[in-house]
């Protein structure tokens, strides 16, 4: 992974004695560990050791099919899904936003980093096309479209794939929403996969706007680091 700045910083001077790509792989699997306490559990479908109840969500029976075959399973929607892309560099950044899929292929061609955040799994064919033009696995596309998909990482050749739950808290309804989420992380681009509109992303967009920090002299691997903490940080928020 081509990672400058940011990150390998802190292996340059010392502080970590394993590479980079290690210390980032160590991370993921412990944030998918922590994640998966945060699960629906039972019938009832609570949080498990939260006592506040989320929407049960409709399942769909993938019973039969080959392995790497996607299939959305979840809750039913109709809305369409959008992307969202924001291409940075140190000196530049360019905002997309609800982009068409034959517009995203030509921005992966491009020496930025990009954060492509893509709201809605449920259209199979597009998660598909997603796939091809960033040469993703089948195994990758299905587990992204299963919302009931468990905390997991996976280390594939070219990207590393988590799959993490976000927490987020509603204080009108006084309950916590918990939301699937899948992100892949390559050499050069990171893909956040979400259900649908919302996230605890907020603050690292304004800080790739303002250019605060190291995220735009730092690589992909230093957008993911901020990704993970965000979603970290929803955690001691909703307990």
């Amino acid at each position: 992974m081509d990672t400058h700045g940011g990150i390998n910083d802190m292996f340059r001077f010392g502080k970590y004695k394993s590479s980079p790509i290690e210390w980032l792989r160590e991370q993921l699997q412990k944030l998918s560990n922590l994640a998966y306490y945060l699960r629906p559990v039972g019938s009832r479908n609570t949080l498990c050791r939260i006592p506040y109840v989320i929407t049960p969500m409709k399942r769909s029976s993938k019973r039969g099919l080959e392995p790497g075959s996607p299939v959305y399973v979840g809750e039913q929607r109709t809305d369409r899904v959008q992307i969202d892309v924001m291409r940075y560099s140190e000196n530049d950044i360019t905002e997309y936003a609800n982009i068409a899929i034959d517009d995203l292929k030509p921005l992966n061609d491009t020496e930025s980093i990009l954060w492509v955040n893509v709201i809605g799994v449920h259209e199979v064919d597009l998660l598909r096309q997603i796939g091809d033009i960033f040469d993703i696995h089948p195994l990758t596309i299905e587990d992204i479209a299963n919302t009931a998909q468990r905390p997991k990482f996976a280390d594939y050749p070219g990207y590393l794939f988590c799959v993490l739950n976000m927490v987020m808290y509603d204080d009108e309804a006084k309950e916590l929403a918990l939301e699937h989420l899948s992100v892949i992380i390559g050499q050069r681009y990171i893909i956040s996969f979400q259900e649908e509109r919302g996230d605890v992303f907020d603050g690292v967009r304004e800080r790739l706007r303002q250019n605060r920090g190291k995220l735009r002299t730092s690589g992909s691997d230093m957008c993911m680091y901020a990704l993970m903490d965000a979603i970290v940080d929803g955690y001691f928020i909703a307990i």
